[in-house]
């Protein structure tokens, strides 16, 4: 993952070099009453000599990249960038800026893989130097490109000047962004503790009436069945809990209706739905709805 200041790129050509010769300077060793103190005294102007000498190195950037955050879980097709931009005298800008991000699969030349323009009403807005952006916001990043390429390279043309070089590797925050996905079927029973068990569920709707051989239950009184067979489409692995519900019904308004549907013979292929009348009902046609499921 890129640490802050891993990477340095420039806006355009043109900066100022500051260097300090230490081959000419003369330090004048303090004096001091006890010889502890002079060589603190030494060790101090040492470090100052370093500190200055790092803020001069970081101004001759013209533009730093800052950490990158970690991926917001609310969006799986975007990437948070952060960076700086300077001007050649180092001074932080402060402007509405065109920037376009590039991304590809080798840190020169190389195929472009994907582009995405931030120009005109959507110019990034930098403060103080500083800039934020989600990569992807306007042309959304594809999870198959991500997938299908093991190294990215991001490049960067700030205004009218050439790319920015050298192009940043990208770190781990596309891959975790990968990793909020999982392509369909790419996850098996085998990949499962089979501990877990599996939740699985199939449903289905049957119509049966006159037309249909053996169906009685208009004719005669008493009690009358008519048994439909029901194969699942796909075999569950345990005997399914099955619920069926009447969905409609054909009844002779002549006398009460009576009308139950249930499942009898259960197993792991299939099971029979039984539409049963009594008395002196008579149906005509009827309907029923089922759902079998086996829980984890």
């Amino acid at each position: 993952m890129m640490r802050p200041n891993d990477i340095i790129t420039e806006k355009s050509d043109a900066f100022e070099n500051h260097t300090i010769d230490l081959s000419t300077a003369s330090f004048q060793r303090p004096v001091a009453k006890y010889p502890i103190l002079s060589w603190l005294l030494i060790i101090g102007n040492i470090l100052l000599i370093l500190l200055v000498g790092t803020l001069l190195w970081t101004q001759n950037a013209r533009a730093i990249m800052l950490s990158v955050p970690r991926v917001a879980n609310s969006s799986t097709s975007t990437i948070p960038y952060q960076g700086r931009l300077a001007d050649s005298t180092g001074s932080p800008l402060n402007e509405t800026t065109n920037i376009v991000f590039r991304l590809y699969n080798a840190s020169d030349d190389g195929e472009v893989l994907w582009e995405e323009q931030w120009a005109d009403e959507n110019g990034i807005q930098v403060r103080d130097g500083l800039f934020h952006v989600l990569l992807g916001s306007i042309n959304p990043i594809e999870q198959t490109l991500i997938s299908s390429n093991s190294t990215l390279y991001l490049g960067i043309t700030v205004g009218t000047d050439n790319e920015m070089s050298p192009r940043m590797q990208l770190g781990s925050v596309p891959f975790a962004i990968q990793a909020l996905t999982v392509p369909d079927g790419s996850i098996t029973a085998e990949k499962l503790n089979p501990e877990l068990g599996l939740a699985r569920i199939e449903s289905g709707f049957i119509a049966r009436a006159t037309s249909h051989e053996n169906w009685t239950l208009h004719e005669d009184i008493g009690e009358r069945k008519y048994t439909a067979s029901i194969l699942f489409e796909e075999s569950f692995s345990n005997t399914p809990e099955v619920v069926v519900g009447l969905a409609r019904a054909d009844l002779n308004p002549s006398a009460n209706g009576r009308i139950a549907v249930s499942a009898i013979n259960v197993t792991q292929n299939g099971f029979d739905l039984v539409f049963m009348t009594w008395a002196d009902s008579q149906v005509y046609s009827a309907g029923a709805t089922w759902i079998a499921y086996i829980s984890p």
